[in-house]
């Protein structure tokens, strides 16, 4: 974000001030955010540079929110490309971080062969997962596309009756209250 030449963004406390934010600040007002929080981590800056920070970083992120639910309404963002793209996302990092630690294998070193083989098991258990899920898929297609023959074949008539068993439905009986009534006289 651009905030042009306003103190805050350039305190050196500015990250930690916002990770606090992050925690703390939405549910606290204003003022006793900047009295507990900003006023400790950096005494340079006053109140007045503070909420004038806070109106611009609350304007500009109304604008990205208000962006997104745009380009969800007109069907540019969907569900399903939102997931695409997350998922490259992190693929690439994912790949750039195993770049990394192959080319320093001091790095692998650090991390615990307990953490790492806890990697390779929940590895597994995605690739299983969406095994899975590709079965299940396809068996539900399978269904769905014999049940769709099916109805297509008795509408259009292309079932003959003979092909299909018919049970025979038994035979409604009423019972009237006199019959139950002779039934226990007798």
């Amino acid at each position: 974000m651009d905030y042009g030449k306003l103190k805050v963004p350039r305190s050196a406390a500015f990250e930690s001030i916002m990770r606090t934010y992050e925690l703390h600040g939405r549910t606290m007002s204003m003022r006793k955010f900047y009295d507990q929080h900003v006023k400790l981590l950096d005494p340079n800056i006053k109140l007045a540079a503070w909420q004038q920070f806070m109106a611009r970083f609350h304007k500009d992120t109304n604008t990205r929110r208000d962006l997104i639910i745009k380009k969800v309404q007109d069907g540019e963002l969907t569900e399903l490309k939102l997931e695409e793209k997350t998922m490259k996302g992190i693929l690439s990092i994912a790949n750039i971080t195993i770049d990394d630690i192959i080319n320093n294998p001091a790095l692998l070193e650090s991390i615990p062969l307990k953490e790492r083989v806890s990697w390779l098991f929940r590895a597994m258990k995605s690739r299983d997962s969406r095994a899975n899920t590709v079965l299940k898929k396809s068996a539900e297609d399978r269904k769905a596309t014999m049940f769709e023959d099916l109805i297509k074949g008795a509408q259009y008539g292309e079932i003959i009756n003979d092909e299909t068993k018919v049970l025979d439905q038994p035979k409604e009986v009423i019972f009237s209250s006199e019959s139950v009534k002779e039934e226990e006289n007798a």
